[in-house]
């Protein structure tokens, strides 16, 4: 891949985040004021429960994207990337369906354990766990599809689609709560779009490996050499969803639903402010992997990638202290909810700043397969943050919620830097 393909790529995913991003964002006035904070909270647990579930692609997602990468520019190795993709589409579809039916089998006892105690009504929290099992069994196979449009070129392609299909999603489902107002019309819908989204990605990735899909047979040993390369990756990548997804757990727990649904609000912009900084690193994940053997090269791109991070975070740094609160109140035309976020969300702003800061050295340790590294900070995180975090909320409320987060980033922070070194000496 050449450094201006590197370019294009960044400014599909930017095109590509931006809407993803931003669609959501301006659909949630709506959703709470058409549903309210009660059932916006409990749809704030369904994707909590999405993103605990996401566990089982951690890892593997970045080392298929950087395998299909290597595979598309070797000669003759069509057949190869289709056996591969093959396996993993079937790997991921079992694994959807096996999950989400279990979700869906233990939905009561789930509601009790988890929503009872938060104030939800158990057949309320039945119902949205079996609509979170659902949605999983068919929003899980889509981590394949975009691994493979992303690892073989076709990130422009992906992101137009993604951008479609997240702006038909939210506005459908905005426009269905106005005739039918309840949190089913929502669920149903959600469901719906969802199975929508995997049969077009589906259609593009093979479209793109160019083989019939009916010419394989199941070759686990190709799928097994891949697990087992993605192993370290994967438990560090475990490690630090379940510590970033501590906070809404506790709050899940020890406080009422709605709660969770405050701190979902400001955790979309805090934490999610780190997709404006995703394109770059999924952009140049694959050129770094081709560059570990060029130290020289190596060392002077990722300069680049952190210059550019850098300016990322000057510039939501700056907007966010002229304008932050005056387009929080805009966005959410709510004085109460303003009241409540800000606080949340300036500190969430904080650690995501670190994460972009350190997020070099986490892809050249994807891309060189030091997965060690990445263990280390995520685990000494994960430790902190389970022997914290019930005391922060307990004093502090949804601001104590936020402490996970900022020591994940603040450990990452002062280990992520080594790259800096090492192309030193080797350039030396």
């Amino acid at each position: 891949m050449r450094i201006s393909d590197t370019k294009r790529n960044v400014l599909f995913n930017y095109m590509g985040t931006g809407v993803n991003v931003l669609v959501p964002l301006l659909a949630l006035p709506w959703y709470i004021s058409l549903l309210g904070m009660k059932n916006w909270g409990l749809i704030s647990f369904i994707w909590l429960l999405q993103s605990l579930l996401g566990i089982l692609n951690a890892g593997i997602g970045q080392v298929l994207v950087s395998k299909f990468s290597k595979l598309a520019h070797q000669d003759n190795a069509q057949r190869e990337v289709a056996e591969l993709f093959f396996g993993f589409e079937k790997l991921y579809w079992a694994v959807s369906f096996v999950v989400g039916v279990i979700i869906m089998v233990l939905s009561e006892k789930i509601a009790i354990i988890w929503l009872q105690p938060a104030g939800v009504a158990i057949a309320d929290g039945q119902k949205v766990i079996c609509a979170a099992g659902l949605i999983f069994l068919l929003k899980f196979p889509v981590s394949v599809y975009q691994s493979a449009l992303f690892g073989l070129g076709l990130q422009g392609s992906y992101n137009i689609a993604s951008s479609a299909l997240m702006l038909f999603r939210h506005a459908v489902a905005v426009l269905l709560l106005f005739v039918w107002t309840n949190i089913e019309t929502y669920l149903i819908w959600i469901v719906v779009s969802f199975s929508i989204e995997s049969i077009v990605l589906g259609y593009m990735s093979w479209q793109r490996v160019g083989v019939q899909y009916f010419t394989f047979q199941w070759q686990f040993e190709k799928v097994k050499a891949v697990l087992i390369v993605s192993l370290g990756f994967s438990f560090a990548v475990i490690v630090a969803m379940l510590t970033l997804q501590l906070d809404k757990l506790m709050i899940s727990w020890m406080l009422p639903i709605e709660q969770l649904g405050y701190y979902a609000i400001a955790s979309a912009v805090g934490i999610g402010v780190i997709q404006i900084a995703d394109p770059i690193t999924r952009s140049v994940l694959p050129t770094i992997s081709r560059l570990q053997s060029d130290s020289v090269s190596l060392r002077v791109f990722n300069f680049k990638v952190l210059s550019m991070m850098a300016a990322i975070i000057c510039m939501v740094g700056i907007v966010y202290a002229v304008a932050g609160e005056w387009l929080v109140r805009i966005w959410l035309k709510d004085e109460h909810l303003v009241e409540v976020v800000m606080p949340v969300l300036t500190v969430l702003l904080c650690g995501s700043a670190m994460n972009a800061l350190y997020a070099v050295g986490n892809i050249n340790w994807v891309a060189s397969g030091r997965s060690s590294r990445v263990l280390i900070i995520n685990i000494s995180g994960l430790i902190v943050a389970v022997i914290l975090t019930p005391i922060m909320i307990k004093h502090y409320q949804l601001v104590g919620a936020t402490f996970p987060w900022v020591a994940l980033n603040f450990i990452g922070l002062l280990l992520g830097f080594d790259w800096i070194k090492k192309g030193k000496s080797r350039k030396q």
